[in-house]
């Protein structure tokens, strides 16, 4: 994929983005994190309305004699990067403003859609279909795709788990689920002013200065050498695979189930070959 990626960037001309931009900068807080996770939330329906109005332009350019079509899929490709960007730099340029000038320009209601705009799109309005509009897109309607899902919404978690008997005192391995609950709960503690009732405290932990503290504690616990007991039980009671597990989950006095995330990333900083063996590769095992 790689080499074939070279190969395009070297063989076919690159749109390129010459709007004016400015530089935003942002800091280790939790306002400006939240500064860009809204910016990226609020740039995901322009990103799907400029690519959607850039396939269409394209089915156009294959059907009408007129240049703009060609222009317009160049220029909406730049507001689609614009659009992904815009979270790390702000540009000199109203998108909505730019995608709706293009999109009244394009005559879509006389126009309409190709034909596989009705294969992507559930519930398409048939009307809306102009089955004289040719392109290579329109391919879609003659595939018949096999059902492939599973049944199960998720695949289970014991596809991918692997069992390890517990060969250290439990007593010791309760000492690290306390270890973690109590990081879990000073997390809380700590999520500023205003974001508690919005944000989790999982999506805290990579931001805490104390997590590596977390971790090196839970070294300190004099365990067997390779941790692999320990995690197994760890994870199984926080994600209640085993069916051992699963029967007495109403007698598990546990709240690693609400702090899986912390679970997990803990385990693997602990013992990264260790924790990855706990889990299948191969989901056929």
């Amino acid at each position: 994929m790689a080499s074939h990626a070279k190969w395009c960037c070297e063989n076919y001309l690159t749109i390129v983005n010459n709007i004016p931009k400015e530089q935003n900068v942002y800091h280790n807080t939790l306002k400006d994190y939240a500064k860009v996770d809204n910016a990226t939330a609020s740039s995901q329906m322009t990103i799907g309305e400029s690519s959607n109005l850039s396939q269409i332009c394209l089915t156009y350019s294959y059907n009408f004699d007129d240049d703009k079509y060609e222009k317009y899929c160049c220029i909406l490709a730049v507001l689609a990067q614009v659009s992904i960007d815009n979270a790390k730099r702000k540009f000199d340029i109203n998108l909505s403003e730019e995608i709706n000038r293009i999109k009244e320009d394009m005559n879509i209601k006389e126009n309409k859609y190709p034909s596989f705009w009705a294969t992507i799109r559930r519930d398409f309005k048939q009307s809306n279909i102009n089955k004289n509009l040719v392109c290579p897109m329109n391919c879609l309607e003659n595939i018949k795709f096999r059902n492939y899902r599973s049944d199960q919404s998720t695949l289970p978690m014991s596809t991918f788990f692997k069992k390890f008997s517990l060969d250290v005192q439990r007593k010791k391995c309760m000492k690290v689920e306390e270890l973690i609950s109590k990081y879990s709960l000073n997390v809380m503690k700590n999520i500023t002013e205003g974001y508690a009732d919005k944000i989790s405290d999982t999506d805290y932990f990579v931001l805490r200065s104390d997590f590596n503290d977390l971790v090196e504690d839970i070294r300190k616990v004099p365990l067997s050498k390779n941790y692999l007991g320990l995690m197994s039980w760890l994870i199984d009671r926080a994600f209640l695979i085993s069916p051992n597990i699963r029967s007495n989950k109403n007698n598990i006095d546990s709240q690693l189930d609400k702090n899986k995330t912390i679970l997990l990333n803990v385990l693997y900083q602990v013992n990264k070959e260790n924790f990855l063996a706990c889990f299948s590769n191969n989901i056929t095992n």
